[in-house]
């Protein structure tokens, strides 16, 4: 009974049909994701064994929840992780590239707009109801910053060990996930079709994904990973 999210993957130039034999089947189309020939549907139970048997259809997966990966909770072992120690360890120095003009865009929950990023978040996008929405930056869950931070935040006086690796980049913040954490697989794949597309927009070199979700397929089926590829 019911229905279930699914990412629908076709043969090359099928999509088309096969998004006229999911509205035919009662399904509702939430996305299409032309770089992988896909579509994200809610299709009713009963119709998932007919659509699986239909000759376009290569492959029907979850449209799994995605979740932030996770972050160490010791007090201590977090220093550890944020110290700038944190570039000396990585073997750079003062004299050492900081990453001026190089792009990073981080696909999470957002990017808080601190002081430590300088006015460098230079475009914000928000994936999470189904549209593709430019907004002000923001991140209530706060996984997104902590990444951020780790890849770029920049010294502040009097706390030079929480140092970026690279505090001079800019970001493009792609916000798919919510304030609690987690999302749905399809938003992450229409976040990288979005970046690989404006790619010399923003000038990005660089694309952080520290979220994902069980594996519950070959790599060769899954839709996230195939994503990732084709973004590569």
């Amino acid at each position: 009974g019911g229905s279930e999210r699914v990412i629908v993957q076709t043969t090359p130039g099928a999509r088309p049909r096969v998004r006229r034999l999911l509205v035919s089947l009662g399904a509702t189309v939430r996305a299409e994701h032309p770089s992988l020939d896909a579509i994200t549907a809610d299709v009713p139970a009963s119709a998932l064994r007919a659509l699986s048997a239909d000759a376009n259809v290569t492959a029907i997966g979850l449209d799994a929840e995605v979740t932030s990966t996770s972050v160490v909770k010791k007090k201590n072992a977090l220093a550890q992780v944020h110290t700038s120690v944190l570039r000396s360890t990585l073997g750079l120095d003062g004299l050492s590239p900081r990453g001026t003009g190089i792009g990073v865009a981080v696909i999470d929950s957002g990017i808080a707009p601190l002081p430590a990023f300088d006015n460098r978040i230079t475009a914000f996008y928000d994936f999470t109801d189904g549209a593709v929405l430019r907004t002000t930056p923001r991140d209530e869950y706060g996984h997104g910053t902590h990444v951020a931070g780790l890849i770029g935040g920049q010294q502040l006086a009097g706390d030079f060990e929480f140092e970026g690796v690279a505090p001079q980049v800019h970001f493009v913040g792609l916000k798919v996930l919510d304030r609690n954490g987690k999302g749905r697989t399809s938003d992450v794949i229409r976040a990288l079709e979005f970046v690989t597309a404006n790619q010399a927009l923003f000038n990005v070199r660089i694309v952080n994904l520290s979220l994902g979700h069980p594996i519950l397929a070959r790599a060769e089926d899954d839709p996230l990973v195939q994503a990732v590829e084709n973004a590569v």
